[in-house]
């Protein structure tokens, strides 16, 4: 397993209270939703829109578009979302290092995000403390979807 200097690995930071905080209940959970999404058979998505609120409260409706994702091969994925507490113009991505899911850490493409940085200027890396400052629930239970399927698929 590869090891994470602090500010590499972005925490959890709302884990046990928009979605279960241990890797069972919340795989429980996930599944629960994903079994109760019966979709008909679909071409691969290049993007899904799911809601990202609490687990309970969304999980139920985004389980219909990642059942989309159910037999979809990709190299990595791109989870986008708002920041619910402090504006700023642009979008914010976290560069490096890996997301801390319940199911364990989830790997940056860093090679993506540096690639979406130069791309353009709109497309910022966020050192640590602006993050912390702001709070976001950075789409974790998202991540946690599409890590019980696969676990190595590197993020963005």
């Amino acid at each position: 397993m590869r090891s994470y200097r602090m500010t590499d690995l972005r925490p959890m930071s709302v884990a046990g209270t928009w979605y279960p905080a241990a890797a069972d209940r919340l795989e429980c959970e996930v599944a629960r939703y994903l079994e109760g999404a019966s979709i008909d058979d679909v071409a691969p998505p290049v993007a899904i829109i799911a809601p990202h609120a609490g687990l309970k409260y969304s999980g139920p409706v985004a389980a219909f578009a990642y059942q989309a994702l159910e037999d979809a091969r990709y190299s990595s994925i791109v989870l986008v979302g708002p920041s619910h507490f402090v504006g700023f113009r642009g979008v914010s991505i976290w560069p490096s290092g890996a997301w801390q899911t319940p199911f364990g850490p989830v790997q940056v493409d860093e090679k993506l995000a540096q690639a979406m940085r130069t791309a353009s200027a709109e497309v910022a890396g966020a050192p640590i403390s602006r993050i912390t400052r702001m709070r976001a629930r950075r789409r974790r239970w998202m991540a946690s979807f599409c890590s019980m399927s696969s676990s190595s698929m590197p993020t963005v």
